[in-house]
């Protein structure tokens, strides 16, 4: 970890979702791992370190004790793949994390890339996903390469 803390001017911290290390830890019933991890995150990268979830059905429990331990250390929250929206005029933030994992810009992420519109049930982590939208932005010089 001391790697990424050296490095970590602007990067932006979230956790492994349902599949992550935190998520583990609940699912095996270890709450204060789950804490311990996510303090950790939040220790190295303070207001970028946001606890991911991706809200489904069969993970409300995880996702409510997520919920609890980003409260517990002052993290935000964000929906990751599949996002949801909850109107349709929302779904252009829906190319935002493709965009990231294809390493283009938001007009360029293919058709059939971003998940179908979906109603939330998460408010808040639309909102977390707008936050770290809002801290996503290319560098200059990364904009000339385009």
């Amino acid at each position: 970890m001391g790697d990424v803390i050296a490095y970590r001017e602007g990067l932006i911290c979230l956790s492994g979702a349902n599949s992550g290390w935190i998520a583990k830890c609940l699912r095996a019933g270890d709450l204060d791992g789950a804490q311990r991890h996510a303090g950790m995150l939040a220790e190295a990268f303070d207001s970028c370190a946001y606890l991911a979830l991706a809200s489904r059905p069969d993970d409300a429990a995880i996702a409510a004790e997520m919920q609890g331990i980003a409260r517990r250390l002052g993290m935000g929250l964000a929906a990751v793949h599949p996002i949801y929206c909850l109107t349709p005029a929302e779904e252009t933030r829906l190319r935002f994390w493709p965009a990231i994992r294809l390493n283009c810009a938001l007009k360029a992420v293919p058709a059939g890339r971003t998940p179908e519109w979906r109603q939330s049930t998460h408010p808040d982590l639309l909102a977390g996903a707008d936050g770290v939208a809002a801290r996503y932005t290319l560098s200059p010089s990364a904009r000339r390469e385009r």
